[in-house]
């Protein structure tokens, strides 16, 4: 079974003032499917926020048995970031790098 992850980030206009959004899904061959869109909220980068969604994708897939998982970005500085895994400080983005060790310690994943 293969798992997608898809992360993307964009933007739209409600009344006069610009929102930023932030959309994941993950799905499986045979169909299960997570799905999560949230507001950025006013302190949070939409980097941050990125990393936070990879994160909680991650969460669904380590629930199933998958033989590759591809997480797809349209965040430079997201894969640069996970790139650079040894330098790593801060706890949410350990805890997914933890989350992405586990899962190819099972099965192949691809950034």
């Amino acid at each position: 079974m293969q798992a997608i992850i898809a992360v993307s980030a964009g933007r739209r206009e409600f009344l006069l003032s610009l929102k930023d959004e932030l959309r994941v899904y993950a799905n499986t061959e045979d169909g299960l499917v997570f799905r999560c869109r949230f507001r950025n909220p006013d302190n949070c980068s939409v980097f941050r926020s990125e990393l936070l969604a990879i994160r909680e994708a991650m969460d669904f897939v380590l629930r199933f048995e998958t033989s590759d998982t591809y997480i797809l970005t349209d965040s430079k500085s997201s894969i640069q970031y996970l790139k650079h895994w040894t330098k790593i400080p801060e706890k949410n983005g350990q805890e997914t790098i933890s989350k992405i060790v586990s899962l190819s310690q099972k099965s192949r994943v691809c950034i």
